[in-house]
C-alpha cells in the first residue's frame, strides 16, 4: 500500500507521526492528510488530490465528508510551511510530551488507579501498540513510573510520579471545561473533594489569592528576540 502517516513530511529525516485513527485507506477522521511531493499511489487509488505549493492535499470520505462528495478547497486556502523557529514556549514543550493522542487519557486512568496495561487498553480504547509506545515515552519523561506486580508471568503497572501528579490539575481543568461546554446535561464523572463537596477547579494567583481571569493578565516574553506579537525585528 505504501507508507501512511499523519501530518506533513518535511523531508529526509523528518519524524513521521502515527495515524490518529484508521478509517478508510488509513486516513484520520478529519479526512485530510498532507504529504510532501506528488504521490502516484494516491491517484491510482482514485482519491481526489489538490496540489498547492509542492504539497498534495488528499481528500477522503469520513465523518467530515459522510456522503463522499469531493471537497473543493477555497481559493483563499493556502498551505503554509511550518516556521523553523517557532516561539519558545513551555506550553509547546509540555505538549511535546503529553500532547500526543491518548497520553493525557493514560494519565487520567493512572490517576484513577487503573495502571495495568489491560485496564488502560479497555478504558482508553487505544490500539495496544500505540498505547505501549505512549507508556514508554511517559516513563522515559519521568511522568509515569513502571512497577512489577507479578513475577511469573512478569506483569507491570504504571503509577504517576510527582511530576505526573502535577499534571492532575490540568486534567481537572480540562474535565471542567468539557462538563461546561460539551456535557452540561450529562456529566460522565464528578470528583468529590475531601471537604465533601463536588470539586469545581479554579486557578488562583499564589501571591494575592484572587482567581485568575484573562483580562487581569499581562504577558512579558522572556525569550530573547521575542515580543508578544512574534519575533522582534533584527
Amino acid at each position: 500500500m505504501g507508507e501512511e502517516f499523519d501530518g506533513v513530511d518535511v523531508g529526509e529525516g523528518a519524524v513521521r507521526l502515527a495515524l490518529a485513527d484508521r478509517g478508510a485507506y488509513g486516513f484520520d477522521d478529519d479526512c485530510v492528510t498532507h504529504v510532501r511531493g506528488l504521490h502516484d499511489e494516491h491517484e491510482q487509488r482514485g482519491l481526489p488530490v489538490s496540489r498547492k505549493s509542492g504539497l498534495t492535499l488528499v481528500l477522503q470520505v469520513g465523518k467530515s465528508n459522510p456522503v463522499g462528495s469531493v471537497f473543493q478547497p477555497s481559493p483563499r486556502l493556502v498551505v503554509m510551511a511550518a516556521s523553523k523557529n517557532p516561539r519558545p514556549c513551555s506550553i509547546a514543550d509540555a505538549l511535546a510530551l503529553v500532547g500526543e493522542k491518548y497520553s493525557l487519557l493514560v494519565l487520567r486512568e493512572v490517576c484513577l488507579g487503573n495502571g495495568r496495561f489491560d485496564q488502560l487498553v479497555r478504558n482508553i480504547g487505544a490500539p495496544r501498540d500505540i498505547l505501549a509506545t505512549r507508556l514508554r515515552r511517559l516513563v522515559d519523561a519521568g511522568i509515569l513510573a513502571k512497577r512489577a506486580y507479578s513475577e511469573r508471568p512478569q506483569r507491570f503497572e504504571y503509577r504517576p510520579t510527582p511530576a505526573g501528579l502535577e499534571l492532575e490539575p490540568v486534567l481537572m481543568t480540562l474535565m471542567a471545561w468539557g462538563d461546561r461546554h460539551l456535557n452540561k446535561e450529562d456529566r460522565p464523572m464528578v470528583l468529590e473533594h475531601n471537604c465533601g463537596q463536588t470539586l469545581v477547579p479554579v486557578v488562583n494567583c499564589s501571591a494575592c489569592g484572587h482567581e485568575v481571569r484573562h483580562e487581569d493578565l499581562v504577558p512579558h516574553p522572556q525569550a530573547p528576540g521575542w515580543t508578544v506579537t512574534g519575533p522582534s525585528a533584527a
